[in-house]
């Protein structure tokens, strides 16, 4: 039985690797993290909140979270969260 949990598990887990969904991603997730240009922004929106800067942190961070990379992260970010949700919800009936 344990044997099969486990084998089930994994190819649950190669079935979400390979699916679209968490490709777009993970590939997001990426681009996001090495685009200079957002790495300086959270940069400066993390030095203007230790400055106690929030109005011009709250600026930048609305001009961070409407950048296409960042919205489109975001997207898919809540579709995983929503696959995930319901994968957890046949597994608990």
């Amino acid at each position: 039985m344990n044997n099969e949990l486990e084998l089930s598990l994994e190819r649950l887990k190669n079935e979400l690797d390979n699916s679209s969904i968490i490709q777009e991603y993970l590939s997001l997730k990426q681009v996001l993290e090495n685009d200079e240009e957002l790495k300086k922004m959270r940069d400066e929106i993390a030095r203007l909140a230790n400055e106690n800067k929030l109005e011009e942190r709250d600026a930048l961070l609305a001009i961070y979270n409407s950048h296409p990379i960042v919205t489109n992260y975001e997207q898919a970010r809540e579709e995983v969260i929503n696959l995930l949700n319901q994968i957890k919800d046949i597994l608990s009936d």
